[in-house]
């Protein structure tokens, strides 16, 4: 006979695995008696203390507030380096010197060059909008999109840095552009094994999950 709930937990299966859906009613473990979960078999205490564990982690909170930040501050970011670094380009002239072909500064394929640039970059602001209601929505996308954005921004980094030195006869690594890339890069170290691997991410981003699974549980020995 057990006497206590921590010889309950010594003979408990070392494996097992949870369907997790809808956890709300488990804020009442916490406050059953001991006298009451020893009443427990080992399998379903360690389902109920499972279970327990993963409704606290779930919800927006821990280092995904860091990541929410992010994605938040994202969009409006590449809106200030989209109309910092172009529209000057339109306004002061330099447009139509370095595309004309009678013009001194004349640069063959720099209009095309810029055209890409302006599109990926509102293409990201508009990625980054999307990213910002599957966060707040716990989406079940979220983790696998945010990885897509930050791969996608290096790659794009990478290909622009080097169209740029092909049609304007620079160095397509300078400092602006190490630096653009280092960001993403840090982001990329820390963050996607974060998400890869996180248990609040997988309890948190459940949302909109199609075909849903009953919530339930699984017993390996």
């Amino acid at each position: 006979m057990f006497t206590n709930v921590g010889e309950q937990l010594c003979l408990v299966p070392k494996y097992v695995e949870i369907d997790m859906k809808d956890t709300d009613e488990l804020d009442d473990i916490y406050k059953k008696p001991d006298s009451e979960l020893a009443s427990l078999s080992p399998v379903e205490l360690k389902d109920a203390l499972f279970q327990a564990e993963h409704h606290k982690l779930k919800g927006l909170g821990g280092w995904l507030i860091l990541v929410g930040i992010g994605v938040v501050i994202t969009p409006f970011r590449l809106l200030m380096i989209i109309s910092s670094t172009y529209l000057p380009l339109f306004k002061d002239g330099s447009w139509e010197l370095l595309t004309d072909p009678a013009s001194d500064s004349y640069y063959p394929n720099f209009d095309i060059v810029v055209i890409i640039e302006i599109l990926g970059n509102s293409a990201f602001v508009l990625f980054s909008v999307y990213l910002i209601y599957l966060f707040f929505s716990k989406h079940y996308l979220f983790p696998k999109m945010y990885i897509v954005f930050i791969v996608a921004n290096l790659v794009f980094i990478f290909a622009d840095a080097l169209l740029g030195s092909l049609v304007l006869d620079v160095a397509a690594f300078d400092a602006e552009t190490i630096q653009a890339i280092v960001r993403p890069l840090i982001s990329a170290f820390v963050w996607v094994p974060y998400l890869l691997v996180s248990k609040r991410v997988k309890v948190t981003f459940v949302e909109h999950k199609p075909n849903p699974q009953p919530l339930g549980y699984s017993v390996q020995v």
